[in-house]
């Protein structure tokens, strides 16, 4: 996997490629969660909830990380379309 990591990013590039190495077939909304969260930090793929532009900073992942525990609370409209374990696993990814 060539990817250029985010210097914002706090794991290392590796680290980053092998969790999503881990969690890019899940079948459980958690992992899927935090395969979407990982794919949207490297740039590969919209904001996992918002889709907020592909190109992450470290403003929008906080952004994200709010939604995220407002759709887990079944606080948000996007809770009408994310299972809360998902945004469970995007907003731990992006703690």
């Amino acid at each position: 996997m060539d990817v250029a990591v985010p210097e914002w990013v706090v794991p290392q590039r590796q680290e980053i490629i092998d969790c999503h190495r881990l969690t890019v077939q899940a079948e459980d909304s958690f992992r899927r969660g935090v395969s979407a969260a990982l794919r949207w930090v490297l740039g590969t793929a919209p904001g996992p909830l918002t889709d907020a532009s592909p190109k992450a900073s470290a403003q929008m992942a906080e952004d994200e990380f709010f939604v995220a525990g407002k759709v887990e609370l079944g606080e948000s409209p996007l809770s009408a379309v994310h299972p809360a374990s998902a945004a469970q696993g995007v907003g731990r990814t992006l703690s």
